[in-house]
């Protein structure tokens, strides 16, 4: 499934950058960091996908693989 393939390559990437920023000491106040919070895995989702349309065609033609949805 594209979203799960997505959300380990990527969503929890963002969960992870999202508290690496509170926990560095950073000057984010408690409200900016909810609000980052509650979007880091959407947003880590939004990359991952872009990333996979950007490299559509090099993954089909060059690699021979696709990570497309077939249905």
């Amino acid at each position: 499934d594209l979203n799960e393939y997505c959300y380990y390559v990527a969503g929890t990437v963002g969960l992870y950058l999202t508290n690496l920023l509170k926990l560095n000491g950073s000057n984010v106040s408690d409200e900016i960091f909810e609000r980052l919070s509650v979007n880091a895995v959407s947003f880590g989702l939004f990359q991952q996908k872009l990333n996979i349309i950007r490299d559509f065609v090099e993954d089909k033609i060059t690699k021979k693989r696709s990570f497309w949805p077939q249905s």
